[in-house]
């Protein structure tokens, strides 16, 4: 069974380019995906454009539907999850959220909004989804291994920062797997099956499991629902804290020299990859290049706060308790030179952002939830979003520094275990931890510091409450009335959703195709 291939893209139509050019590639030699999507949110009228001419130019060349989902394809699908036929019963300003935040959270927006699109032009289907600051270049650790291992908590990734790409390459080789492959040969498989075809015994692969995780993987229940890759070069974090908290083997030329560490506290080569084929119960995922299996309900992405992506996870085991995750033994090449370096106030400012309160909520209310059907579990979470909504400010603030509190302990006690496992070694990243600590422990006590800094653009915490309890009014009426949209999204049909490639940005068309060329070479050339 093929997928679909999505490429997630926002006003870089040239590095559009680039990554599609391998992906081009790769559909012309494995002939696995059945299917190829550009999510586009690009703002730049040009950056449509160019987009469009690069999905025309793919259209000629691939004998698979091309579909460019731009603004203009996105009011199309829209239109037709409204259609009485569809019988939704769901508000337009609900499906317009889903895609757009709107301007009053519009300084916390993110690729959410994009990514639904996307999920709904492919709904029903295997999905590989993959960034358009990517390169379509694998490598791997050189030790890496494609056995599976079960884990929970620790998650064995091997995470490093370095100042310049001559440290990071160091350690990586390149890797012969294909990309979009090896994903589609894991995704959707019962975990039992991946283990077994990956040379480990179920005994053998539990070296970190939890009860729970070992509980589903005997009884043949589970699947995996979603698979990451790792990364290598721009970071995938906002925050500076994850240079700080390194640990594992890459730690030493992350840390040592002071000369390199500096460097890489500015402006990092970043490197994150699991060493073996790991298979969790742990929601930790990064999108950059990834896979979804939305043959059945997948919860929406958060249009506004990252990370997006974890708490999307989070809630895909509300969808289905049994979903797991896997992490493959390779990481795709990500682009750096669009980063901002970190600069001091960077690691001053150690209040809460949007994204992380709201993944620290999801993560208190999925706790909450009973055990129920997997339609109705998503609602019911929507629904405790709704509520929260309603809190008045004093209230509301409360509640926040509630969960705000409960996360400056965890980091805390992260931060020093990290300090006595290494006895406090390099004293320049010691002394740099500690003081962040001192940091965090000093404002934790502030109420305001666990509102979104974000959506506080003129120190006025009252209303950065407000358009907090916006969003999560605007977010739990969409998880609410997700799974009727995606009924009706299954409904409509991927390949009749969008925009053909090759038709024009004013007459989107009903469905795609095209016809695969001698070759794969650049596509397009506008």
């Amino acid at each position: 069974m093929g997928c679909s291939v999505c490429v997630i893209t926002r006003n870089r139509s040239q590095k559009l380019r680039r990554v599609l050019r391998g992906v081009a590639e790769a559909i012309g030699e494995i002939e696995l995906v059945d299917a190829l999507t550009i999510a586009d949110d690009s703002t730049d009228p040009s950056a449509v454009e160019n987009t469009r001419v690069i999905s025309n130019a793919l259209a000629e060349r691939l004998q698979i539907p091309v579909t460019h989902l731009a603004a203009s394809e996105k009011r199309v699908l829209a239109e037709r999850l409204l259609e009485p036929s569809a019988a939704t019963g769901v508000s337009r300003e609900v499906i317009e959220f889903a895609f757009d935040c709107g301007p009053e959270l519009a300084a916390a927006r993110c690729s959410g909004g994009n990514r639904n699109a996307a999920l709904l032009a492919a709904a029903g289907r295997r999905i590989v989804t993959i960034d358009d600051d990517a390169e379509y270049r694998f490598s791997r650790l050189t030790h890496s291994r494609w056995n599976a291992v079960l884990r929970s908590q620790d998650l064995g990734l091997e995470i490093g920062h370095f100042g310049s790409e001559k440290l990071l390459a160091r350690h990586l080789e390149p890797c012969p797997d294909d990309g979009i492959g090896a994903l589609a040969d894991i995704l959707g498989q019962d975990a039992l099956s991946v283990i077994e075809a990956h040379g480990a015994a179920p005994d053998e692969a539990e070296e970190a499991a939890s009860p729970a995780l070992r509980a589903v993987i005997k009884e043949s229940r589970s699947s995996v629902r979603a698979i990451m890759g790792g990364i290598a070069g721009g970071r995938w974090y906002s925050r500076p804290f994850a240079i700080l908290a390194t640990a594992g083997p890459l730690r030493r030329d992350s840390l040592k020299p002071r000369r390199a560490y500096e460097a890489a506290r500015q402006d990092a080569r970043a490197l994150m990859q699991a060493p073996e084929l790991t298979i969790t119960d742990n929601p930790f995922f990064v999108t950059c290049f990834a896979g979804i299996d939305a043959r059945r309900l997948v919860p929406p992405f958060p249009p506004a706060g990252r990370p997006e992506d974890w708490c999307w996870a989070a809630l895909l085991r509300v969808c289905d308790p049994n979903a797991l995750l896997a992490h493959v033994p390779f990481v795709i090449h990500h682009d750096w030179d669009d980063k901002r370096a970190f600069s001091e106030s960077d690691y001053a400012a150690v209040g809460a952002d949007l994204g992380l309160v709201t993944m620290l909520a999801v993560n208190k209310l999925v706790a909450t939830i009973p055990a129920l059907e997997e339609s109705a579990a998503l609602a019911a979470v929507g629904r405790r979003f709704v509520e929260l909504s309603r809190l008045g400010q004093q209230s509301w603030l409360e509640y926040c520094q509630l969960l705000w509190l409960e996360y400056v302990g965890s980091v805390t006690a992260h931060c020093e275990g990290l300090l006595e496992k290494y006895r406090g070694r390099p004293k320049h990243w010691a002394d740099d931890l500690r003081a962040y600590l001192a940091r965090l422990q000093e404002q934790a006590v502030r109420p305001e510091a666990a509102l979104p800094r974000e959506l506080d653009p003129w120190s006025d915490s009252e209303e950065a409450g407000r358009r907090q309890r916006l969003f999560f009014r605007r977010y739990g009426e969409l998880l609410a009335a997700w799974p009727e949209i995606w009924n009706a999204a299954l409904e409509i049909g991927a390949t009749t959703v969008g925009a053909t490639a090759g038709a024009t940005s004013g007459a989107p068309a009903e469905a795609a195709t095209g016809t695969r060329g001698a070759s794969c070479e650049q596509p397009g050339s506008g």
